[in-house]
């Protein structure tokens, strides 16, 4: 987790364009909360999110939704106006 990781071609891009339309930002893992930190710092991207979620104590892990949902409340967005993108 700690060798140098790169986003994929047009990950900027992409969050710049949404960044620029006020369009807000979540990450939803299922590695836990240190982990994604970790990851998320390496690559340069933390301060990207609005929002950054892994499962815990009170959130399941994915196929479960919690994550998702704990996004979208986060982010204070309907769950219908929310758009997932996965690796």
């Amino acid at each position: 987790m700690k060798r140098k990781l790169i986003p994929v071609t047009g990950f900027f891009k992409l969050i710049n364009m949404l960044r620029k339309h006020n369009i807000k930002t979540g990450l939803a893992s299922n590695r836990y909360r240190g982990h994604i930190k970790i990851i998320v710092n390496n690559m340069g991207v933390y301060d990207l999110f609005d929002s950054i979620v892994g499962p815990s104590k009170k959130i399941r892990h994915k196929p479960s939704p919690d994550i998702y949902l704990t996004v979208a409340k986060r982010l204070k967005v309907k769950i219908n106006d929310c758009v997932v993108l996965e690796d």
